[in-house]
């Protein structure tokens, strides 16, 4: 072997016996690192991402019911449903049932939510004392705003026996009894948008917690309270809203608890909006005193039970907290309660049941207040007849209120109110922060340059060694 320049150059032995010194394999040593290089680089792209959040697939499973379904395999189709998902899936429920005649009964596990965007009508079947859905577990259970679950011919609506999460974006009734009751401890209603409405002696809500948000409506049209509350540090917010009761209390904390009234109208019979003076009065908490904030209005109607005839724009029977005005108005047919508050104004349109309260229109009004535009179509129905067939048409629509936009209170409790509607397998988005995309940026043009410098002297070198070999022979 023979030395130069201090390192051993190999040679080799012709047949001829003379000795050639081979060259150094210098495209052999950069091929074999820019093949290091990129190896690096790509183990430390991998590291990177293996860093980032994983994104998270939920799955949306579908099922439909049908009016010829039996309500064992309506509840059997949920449940199994319900059953094969995961923590984070949707068992999404479209459908129509309205032959209903007996309770469904399903139970929801932790992180799974029923999304219910069916028609479920339990009208057929007269059973004082049967539930429409009982609901048992931990999970979610939403109905979508156009769905609904009706109970007239029965007394209640929808029972919670333990901590499911009742959402309400549509519409629930019931003839007799409680359209929800939720009453375990950590359980709670929330209504988002949606109309809940009893003819009962018991209240239409009745939970721990209970959240009306978005313009719903709530009405008890009987002898019951509208929402109350039960047990210890219990939680009542209204918020851009409407609750509506007669002769109980729209508004009841029966423990200790918390009441928010926020840019609401809230009405019931009485002689004073708050408190009790043996006339039932409309917001009632037996241990504190509810929080009335951004032009809220609460109105006590000292109801006439013979009936009456109300000058328009008259305040007649009517007292609200200080700095709201109300009045009578007729609009056409309709009879209502024109309210304003700072900006929030509106109007509370009186259910059918109240044909014999009358408005002389004829009356000079008493005040300034602008009637708002009334739609001028038939007013939809407040109750379907419980012998006949029932009316599929909401029994509570009718009012229109027109919240003005407010800060609100902060840190109400939220509930992720999606509609369950995006596809199986939609993946979250992933947020990489600065330094990370840095350090990505600076790998791929790593790699890229290291890659190119190497494939163009290696193509080089290549070609040398290919023509030296061709010189040889």
């Amino acid at each position: 072997m023979t030395t130069t320049k201090g390192f051993i150059q190999p040679t080799s032995v012709l047949n001829n016996g003379e000795k050639t010194r081979q060259k150094p394999c210098s495209h052999t040593h950069s091929h074999g690192r820019w093949i290091i290089s990129t190896q690096l680089s790509i183990i430390l792209v991998i590291s990177l991402f293996g860093s980032l959040p994983q994104t998270a697939h939920a799955n949306n499973l579908s099922v439909e019911i049908f009016d010829s379904d039996s309500n064992i395999m309506i509840q059997t189709k949920i449940q199994t449903a319900i059953n094969g998902s995961a923590s984070g899936d949707t068992v999404t429920v479209t459908g129509s049932n309205y032959k209903a005649t007996e309770p469904l009964v399903l139970q929801i596990k932790d992180g799974v939510k029923v999304l219910w965007k069916a028609y479920y009508d339990k009208s057929s079947y007269i059973d004082l004392y049967e539930w429409a859905v009982i609901l048992s577990g931990s999970g979610v259970f939403e109905i979508a705003q156009y769905a609904y679950i009706y109970n007239f011919a029965s007394a209640h609506g929808l029972l919670s026996t333990g901590t499911t999460t009742i959402v309400i974006c549509g519409t629930i009734s019931a003839s007799r009894g409680w359209a929800v009751q939720a009453v375990s401890p950590g359980s709670s209603v929330e209504v988002r948008g949606g109309r809940v409405h009893t003819l009962g002696d018991v209240p239409a809500i009745e939970s721990r917690n209970i959240y009306v948000y978005e313009g719903s409506y709530i009405e008890n049209l009987w002898t019951g309270d509208a929402i109350k509350a039960i047990g210890k540090d219990s939680q009542i917010v209204v918020k851009d809203s409407t609750v509506f009761a007669t002769t109980g209390f729209a508004i009841l904390s029966d423990l200790t608890g918390t009441v928010i009234i926020d840019n609401s109208f809230v009405i019931a019979y009485g002689r004073e909006p708050l408190g009790y003076d043996g006339q039932k009065n409309v917001v009632m908490m037996q241990s504190g005193t509810p929080q009335i904030i951004n032009n809220a209005i609460v109105c006590a109607w000292d109801y006439p039970p013979d009936g009456r005839v109300y000058r328009e724009g008259s305040s007649e029977d009517l007292v609200a907290n200080a700095g709201a005005t109300v009045n009578w108005h007729l609009a056409y047919h309709f009879k209502m309660i024109l309210y304003k508050m700072g900006t929030h104004e509106g109007y509370f349109d009186l259910p059918d049941i109240y044909e014999f309260i009358q408005i002389d229109a004829s009356a000079v009004p008493l005040t300034s207040t602008s009637p708002p535009e009334v739609d001028t179509s038939s007013p939809d129905e407040v109750e379907a007849s419980v012998s006949g067939e029932a009316d599929m048409t909401s029994p509570i629509d009718g009012l229109a209120t027109k919240p003005s936009p407010t800060d609100g209170v902060e840190d109400l409790p939220k509930i992720d109110n999606s509609s369950g509607d995006k596809a199986a397998g939609d993946t979250a988005s992933v947020n990489l922060k600065p330094w990370q995309l840095v350090l990505f940026g600076g790998l791929i043009m790593a790699a890229g340059i290291g890659g190119s410098a190497g494939f163009v002297m290696f193509r080089k070198r290549f070609a040398t060694s290919i023509a030296g070999s061709k010189n040889t022979k």
